[in-house]
Formats: C-alpha cells, sequence, structure tokens
C-alpha cells in the first residue's frame, strides 16, 4: 500500500488546516497472501530462586519463555519474561538484638492545678548488630489540671436465676454490667460479669420396682 498526504485549504481565511490521506496499492508489489493471527502466548510461571545461590542480594525472581510465538498478523505477547520479589533469607537476617525501653515510671504528684506533671521512662537495652532502634519518646508531660483517672466500677449481682431442674441437681446464673467503664487511665474492671452455680432442690421422688403375686404352682 502508498499512501499520499495533502494539506487542506480554508479558502475563507486563505490558510491550510487539517489533512487529507489517500491509501492504494503498489503498483510494483504483488498483493499479500491472507493471514490467520497467531497470538503470542505465555508459558506459566517458573519457581521462584535466588539468581545468585550462596549470596544475599534479597531478591528471588521467576521466568517465563513463550509458548506460541506470534505470525505476522497475530499480536505480540505482552509484559516482561521474568518477575523479581523481595526475599531475605533467614541466614541474611541480621542476628542483632532490638531496643528495648522500660516501662513508664509513676505520673509525678501535682503540688497545684496549674503544675505540670511528667512521666519518664529508659533505654533498658541499645540495640546491637543491626537491631532495630528504639522509638518514641522518653519523656510525656501532661497539666495537673486535666481530667483524673476513673477507675472502672461493677453494679451489684443481680438475683439468681431459677435452678435449670425442678428436683435434684441444677444450675442457676447471675449477671452484674460494668456501672462506670474506665477513663483517662483508669484501672479496669476486674472479675467476671456472669456467674454460674450449682442448686440443689428436693430430691426427686423414686418408685421402686413391685413384682406381683406369685402364681399358683404348675
Amino acid at each position: 500500500l502508498f499512501v499520499t498526504s495533502t494539506l487542506g485549504t480554508d479558502f475563507m481565511h486563505g490558510q491550510c488546516s487539517g489533512t487529507e490521506e489517500m491509501w492504494g496499492y503498489c503498483k510494483d508489489m504483488p498483493p499479500c497472501p491472507p493471514c490467520d493471527p497467531i497470538n503470542c502466548v505465555w508459558s506459566g510461571w517458573g519457581e521462584w530462586y535466588n539468581p545468585n545461590p550462596g549470596t544475599c542480594i534479597g531478591l528471588e525472581v521467576r521466568n517465563r519463555t513463550i509458548k506460541v510465538h506470534a505470525n505476522q498478523c497475530g499480536k505480540p505477547c505482552e509484559g516482561s519474561k521474568v518477575h523479581s520479589k523481595t526475599k531475605v533469607l533467614d541466614e541474611c537476617k541480621p542476628q542483632g538484638a532490638d531496643c528495648v525501653l522500660s516501662e513508664w515510671s509513676p505520673w509525678l504528684q501535682c503540688a497545684t492545678q496549674l503544675d505540670q506533671s511528667d512521666r519518664t521512662r529508659t533505654v533498658s537495652k541499645q540495640p546491637s548488630r543491626g537491631g532495630i532502634p528504639c522509638l518514641g519518646s522518653l519523656k510525656e508531660t501532661r497539666p495537673c489540671g486535666g481530667p483524673k483517672a476513673v477507675d472502672c466500677e461493677f453494679a451489684d449481682w443481680q438475683e439468681w436465676t431459677s435452678c435449670s431442674t425442678t428436683c435434684g441437681e441444677g444450675r442457676h446464673t447471675r449477671m452484674r454490667r460494668v456501672k462506670i467503664p474506665a477513663r483517662d487511665e483508669g484501672q479496669s474492671c476486674k472479675g467476671m460479669t456472669l456467674e454460674t452455680a450449682s442448686c440443689s432442690i428436693e430430691p426427686c421422688a423414686g418408685q421402686d420396682c413391685k413384682l406381683s403375686v406369685w402364681g399358683e404352682w404348675t
């Protein structure tokens, strides 16, 4: 095929604008034979492997190949032949120790409501041989006039439920709810909100086996 292109003409303003194309067969070239498209097909991905065995490059790769090649009118394969991901082998990981922080100290007592109280913590163990460093501050400050800590408080136990049986031994339960939830670093409630115990009713009435009177001898 050949193509010719010309510029369009704007007669109103005396300017050229746009394009015009015309297609045709080349006189000296034979026509192309019919083509049934065969599209490219990838194979499945292979297993992950270390491209440099014995080294710690921090990567794993896997490969795939072209299973079916495209012909002249088919679509080529899209994508890469190699796929990589991060992979640090256990023997390549640093064997160091991470930083360890101590527990927070108690808040300092306030002399007046206009003061500030603070608490501190220290580095109990420094990181070594590539370990993770300590994160976070070593000192916290809060105003003394802020909200006071409120501890959690349970309500009284409710009455026991009826026994699960009408005679003999059964089970019954009682419940209680959280009356005041903890807030502002107050102590949480400790204990159960549901309690189960055995209960005994009067013994179930039994009935002994009774035999009839002996019949006559035969």
